[in-house]
């Protein structure tokens, strides 16, 4: 897994005993720079309900782009 573009579940160096996760350098700057993207982690895409969520979502994106 790519430290950089995951999204909450990139583990932080330099933590403490317990490890921390959050945003990886480039899915964070992303989201900052274009909060209307969808955006999802690949292993989300195996649960169905957050997939179908992603795919909604990525709809309602494209429709409300073409106005």
């Amino acid at each position: 897994r790519s430290p950089s573009c995951g999204i909450a579940s990139t583990k932080i160096d330099g933590a403490a005993e317990e490890a921390n996760y959050g945003w990886g350098i480039f899915a964070a700057r992303v989201a900052e720079l274009y909060p209307q993207l969808a955006l999802i982690e690949d292993t989300s895409l195996e649960d169905r309900s957050q997939y179908d969520s992603f795919v909604q979502k990525v709809w309602n994106r494209a429709n409300h782009r073409r106005g």
